[in-house]
């Protein structure tokens, strides 16, 4: 946790640090996640909501913001190979402004399966969340190939609404 200049209010910094190395795979990532309940995992009901709300910022101090992806997702337990529904919220951040924190909106019906789902067809059900977890890519298609996507994503104020 990080203290806000000037307040008495904390956020959640990642620091990531992501190589590709040797390995064949389409991304690198790094990610932390939140299960709603104490352990084991139960499902909570999240029907009477549509969405969720949250502040961020991206500092990148190395690589091509071009290869940033940001992924909030929500794992639902009839989920059994990690293809849990998903939304890539990168595209709401301005690049010009990664110094600023900005407000990211999310709704339920824009999640989706990923691309490496076997079932691409299993609808999202609010009702069956266990954890929700923020996910940073570093996509290997774009651009020139670097060594190395480093910098930190800071995350405040989530809210469901």
């Amino acid at each position: 946790m990080k203290q806000h200049l000037a307040a008495d209010d904390y956020y959640m910094q990642i620091a990531f640090s992501l190589a590709r190395g040797d390995i064949a795979i389409d991304e690198s990532f790094a990610g932390i996640y939140a299960e709603w309940s104490a352990p084991p995992a139960i499902n909570v009901d999240l029907s009477g909501y549509t969405g969720i709300t949250f502040i961020c910022r991206l500092n990148l101090t190395q690589g091509d913001i071009r290869k940033v992806k940001l992924i909030i997702n929500f794992a639902m337990d009839r989920v059994h190979d990690y293809a849990y529904h998903q939304y890539d919220f990168s595209q709401q951040l301005s690049p010009n402004k990664n110094d600023m924190f900005q407000e990211i909106t999310v709704q339920f019906n824009e999640l989706k399966p990923p691309y490496f789902a076997a079932d691409k067809s299993l609808k999202f059900d609010p009702k069956a969340i266990f954890r929700t977890s923020i996910l940073i890519k570093k996509d290997e298609q774009i651009g020139t190939p670097d060594n190395k996507l480093e910098g930190t994503l800071d995350i405040d104020n989530l809210v469901f609404y």
